[in-house]
Protein backbone atom coordinates (compact mmCIF):
# COMPACT_ATOMS: atom_id res chain seq x y z
CA UNK A 1 0.00 0.00 0.00
CA UNK A 2 1.12 3.56 -0.72
CA UNK A 3 -0.64 4.84 2.39
CA UNK A 4 1.51 6.57 5.03
CA UNK A 5 2.71 4.31 7.87
CA UNK A 6 0.54 6.10 10.47
CA UNK A 7 -2.56 5.50 8.38
CA UNK A 8 -1.75 1.82 7.82
CA UNK A 9 -1.33 1.23 11.58
CA UNK A 10 -4.58 3.04 12.45
CA UNK A 11 -6.48 1.14 9.73
CA UNK A 12 -5.19 -2.13 11.17
CA UNK A 13 -6.14 -1.07 14.73
CA UNK A 14 -9.69 -0.16 13.61
CA UNK A 15 -10.03 -3.47 11.73
CA UNK A 16 -8.93 -5.34 14.86
CA UNK A 17 -11.47 -3.39 16.93
CA UNK A 18 -14.21 -4.33 14.46
CA UNK A 19 -13.22 -8.01 14.91
CA UNK A 20 -13.27 -7.60 18.73
CA UNK A 21 -9.56 -8.51 18.82
CA UNK A 22 -8.38 -6.56 21.86
CA UNK A 23 -5.19 -8.63 22.05
CA UNK A 24 -4.24 -7.56 18.52
CA UNK A 25 -5.17 -3.95 19.34
CA UNK A 26 -2.97 -4.05 22.45
CA UNK A 27 -0.03 -5.27 20.34
CA UNK A 28 -0.31 -2.02 18.36
CA UNK A 29 -0.58 0.09 21.53
CA UNK A 30 2.12 1.40 23.83
CA UNK A 31 0.39 -0.03 26.90
CA UNK A 32 2.73 1.77 29.33
CA UNK A 33 2.17 5.26 27.94
CA UNK A 34 -1.13 5.27 26.06
CA UNK A 35 -4.10 7.19 27.44
CA UNK A 36 -7.40 7.21 25.55
CA UNK A 37 -8.86 10.70 25.82
CA UNK A 38 -12.49 11.37 24.97
CA UNK A 39 -12.21 15.03 24.08
CA UNK A 40 -15.92 15.85 23.80
CA UNK A 41 -16.65 14.33 27.22
CA UNK A 42 -13.39 15.49 28.83
CA UNK A 43 -12.78 11.94 30.08
CA UNK A 44 -9.79 9.65 29.70
CA UNK A 45 -8.86 6.02 30.34
CA UNK A 46 -5.56 4.20 30.64
CA UNK A 47 -5.05 1.67 27.84
CA UNK A 48 -5.69 -1.29 30.17
CA UNK A 49 -9.01 0.24 31.30
CA UNK A 50 -10.02 1.01 27.71
CA UNK A 51 -9.41 -2.54 26.52
CA UNK A 52 -11.25 -3.97 29.54
CA UNK A 53 -14.25 -1.78 28.78
CA UNK A 54 -14.02 -2.73 25.10
CA UNK A 55 -14.14 -6.44 26.00
CA UNK A 56 -17.17 -5.85 28.24
CA UNK A 57 -19.00 -3.96 25.47
CA UNK A 58 -18.27 -6.73 22.96
CA UNK A 59 -19.66 -9.33 25.38
CA UNK A 60 -22.87 -7.29 25.68
CA UNK A 61 -23.08 -6.50 21.95
CA UNK A 62 -21.62 -9.58 20.20
CA UNK A 63 -22.45 -8.30 16.69
CA UNK A 64 -20.97 -4.83 17.31
CA UNK A 65 -19.30 -3.33 14.23
CA UNK A 66 -17.70 0.04 13.55
CA UNK A 67 -17.99 2.39 10.58
CA UNK A 68 -16.44 5.69 9.53
CA UNK A 69 -16.65 8.24 6.74
CA UNK A 70 -13.01 9.17 6.28
CA UNK A 71 -9.57 8.53 7.71
CA UNK A 72 -6.67 10.81 6.88
CA UNK A 73 -3.27 11.94 8.07
CA UNK A 74 -3.41 15.60 9.14
CA UNK A 75 -1.19 18.17 10.85
CA UNK A 76 -1.61 18.96 14.55
CA UNK A 77 -2.77 22.41 13.42
CA UNK A 78 -5.72 20.92 11.50
CA UNK A 79 -8.82 22.98 12.27
CA UNK A 80 -11.03 19.87 12.07
CA UNK A 81 -9.34 18.08 14.95
CA UNK A 82 -8.87 18.34 18.69
CA UNK A 83 -5.43 16.80 19.00
CA UNK A 84 -3.70 16.66 22.31
CA UNK A 85 0.01 17.41 22.58
CA UNK A 86 2.08 14.43 21.49
CA UNK A 87 -0.68 12.52 19.72
CA UNK A 88 -0.24 10.98 16.30
CA UNK A 89 -1.86 12.62 13.36
CA UNK A 90 -4.67 10.45 12.02
CA UNK A 91 -8.20 11.83 12.02
CA UNK A 92 -11.24 9.57 11.62
CA UNK A 93 -14.52 11.38 10.94
CA UNK A 94 -18.11 10.24 11.49
CA UNK A 95 -16.97 7.16 13.39
CA UNK A 96 -19.70 5.09 15.06
CA UNK A 97 -20.61 1.60 16.21
CA UNK A 98 -23.81 -0.43 15.76
CA UNK A 99 -24.68 -3.57 17.72
CA UNK A 100 -27.51 -5.60 19.20
CA UNK A 101 -27.71 -6.06 22.95
CA UNK A 102 -28.08 -9.84 23.07
CA UNK A 103 -25.13 -10.76 25.29
CA UNK A 104 -24.44 -10.13 28.96
CA UNK A 105 -26.03 -7.22 30.86
CA UNK A 106 -24.38 -3.94 29.83
CA UNK A 107 -22.74 -1.96 32.62
CA UNK A 108 -20.69 1.22 32.44
CA UNK A 109 -19.37 3.43 35.21
CA UNK A 110 -21.67 4.05 38.17
CA UNK A 111 -24.82 3.08 36.24
CA UNK A 112 -26.74 -0.11 37.04
CA UNK A 113 -26.49 -3.02 34.56
CA UNK A 114 -29.02 -3.09 31.72
CA UNK A 115 -30.41 -6.54 30.93
CA UNK A 116 -30.25 -7.58 27.26
CA UNK A 117 -33.52 -7.12 25.39
CA UNK A 118 -32.29 -7.39 21.79
CA UNK A 119 -32.21 -3.63 21.24
CA UNK A 120 -30.10 -2.38 18.33
CA UNK A 121 -27.90 0.46 19.54
CA UNK A 122 -26.04 2.99 17.38
CA UNK A 123 -23.50 5.45 18.73
CA UNK A 124 -23.52 9.09 17.75
CA UNK A 125 -21.05 9.97 15.01
CA UNK A 126 -17.80 11.05 16.64
CA UNK A 127 -14.42 12.28 15.55
CA UNK A 128 -11.44 10.14 16.57
CA UNK A 129 -7.88 11.44 16.68
CA UNK A 130 -5.08 8.89 16.96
Amino acid sequence: SNAPAELRVVREWVKLKDRHDSKGMMELTDMDNCVFTFVDSEASMLAEEFYGAMNDICESFPDLHFFWESMKVVDNDCQDSKFLEGTAKVLITNYYGVGTHTGKPYHFGPYPPVEPQGAVVRDENIQVSL
